[in-house]
């Protein structure tokens, strides 16, 4: 068999419910975002199959720019500390992840993995807990959980457009997830955005509104993944765009192996 992968078009991200504590705080969220080491946890968990995300939009998608910081514990421990918290006065978390495999396979491993780089601080204490999917969605949605582990788009559901507002705007427009994030300077620049039709004053526009983020973190976005094929020895062309979808009509087949065969993530295809 061949594999195959396309660009990033899956987040793995934590979110926060910004009225409850101690999410409320910004340099707590902010000191979490400082804990994390992205590329310990692709390959100690994922084994390389997802990579290090520094933006809430993956790296392919037109106007991504790096604006997460990479891991440094002491300006994690100095933010904690600044809001009253230390090793020897603990910060004591709850985080949950979904358990039906609905994100991985090795859900139960990455939130455990994040428990332990959280826990490195010396400041952080994180008890973990997790529900089935349909479980899990009913609970965020009335405001249950105050920190969860969740993906991006939904499997099977790739995002409408390539484009960075497909990737944000839902987040900062619904609270279907309960973050109770409000921004008036965020709702500005979506404002901006939406009516701005130059191509490179909509980029900067995507800029300013990737370095807000970072700033206020309604998702801490931490790991993307492409989908992934395996096709027949015989099969060329297999093409994965950044939506996520295989090109199929473009597929074509050597020698006198019989059928043309790609089974991905997403899709099973097959033609004579």
């Amino acid at each position: 068999y061949q594999p195959w992968s396309g660009p990033a078009d899956f987040k793995s991200y934590l979110l926060f419910n910004q009225t409850a504590e101690p999410w409320d705080k910004p340099k707590v969220r902010q000191a979490v975002a400082l804990a994390l080491d992205r590329e310990r946890l692709a390959a100690e968990t994922f084994g390389g199959s997802r990579t290090p995300l520094l933006s809430p939009v993956p790296d392919a998608v037109p106007g991504y720019t790096a604006v997460l910081p990479t891991r440094d514990l002491n300006r994690a421990r100095a933010l904690l500390l600044e809001t009253g918290y230390s090793e020897t006065t603990p910060l004591a978390i709850e985080l949950w992840y979904v358990s039906d495999g609905r994100y991985s396979a090795v859900e139960e491993a990455y939130a455990t993995a994040l428990k332990t780089q959280l826990e490195e601080t010396g400041v952080f204490q994180v008890t973990l807990n997790s529900a089935p999917f349909e479980q899990f969605r009913a609970q965020l949605g009335e405001c249950s959980y105050p920190a969860s582990l969740l993906g991006w788009p939904s499997p099977g559901r790739p995002v409408d457009y390539l484009d960075v507002m497909a990737w944000t705007e839902f987040f900062v427009t619904s609270n279907s997830f309960c973050l109770n994030y409000e921004s008036a300077e965020m709702e500005a620049l979506l404002t901006a955005i939406r009516a701005e039709t130059d191509l490179v004053a909509r980029q900067a526009l995507y800029a300013q509104l990737q370095q807000l983020w970072a700033e206020d973190l309604p998702t801490l976005d931490i790991l993307q993944q492409p989908t992934f094929a395996i096709s027949l020895p015989n099969v060329n062309n297999v093409r994965i765009d950044a939506l996520g979808l295989l090109h199929y009509e473009i597929l074509t087949k050597g020698g006198d192996r019989g059928r043309c065969q790609v089974s991905c993530l997403r899709c099973q295809v097959q033609t004579p």
